[in-house]
């Protein structure tokens, strides 16, 4: 798959945060890790289907939405995603076609 046409569906640009408060139970200290693009969807229950069969394990509500990203190193679920003055909590990481090269992240609205 080329990843050329892809990469003009990547328009949004959002921030990668990560809590760099070293202490367990200290403050949140959320400071910006990675900017990048994406394409970002919503996802609602009649489109479960365009996860190809991903399983949530509880019911999906529309504070879902999926970012397709081009693949950063050390991305984790304990990061958010801040785009537009909102925030996402990271829930899965796919690796698209397990190639290190493209990412799809489902995250939720917080």
């Amino acid at each position: 798959m080329s990843l050329l046409p892809l990469f003009g569906l990547l328009r949004h640009r959002i921030i990668i945060l990560e809590n760099t408060n070293q202490a367990d139970l200290g403050q949140e200290l959320w400071q910006e890790r990675y900017s990048t693009f994406a394409q970002i969807k919503p996802i609602y229950d009649s489109k479960v289907g365009s996860l190809e069969n991903f399983d949530f394990g509880h019911v999906v509500t529309e504070g879902y939405f999926m970012f397709k990203i081009r693949a950063l190193p050390d991305l984790n679920s304990k990061m958010r995603i801040s785009f537009k003055n909102r925030l996402f909590d990271i829930k899965r990481i796919i690796d698209i076609d397990e190639r290190g090269r493209l990412f799809k992240i489902i995250a939720s609205e917080i």
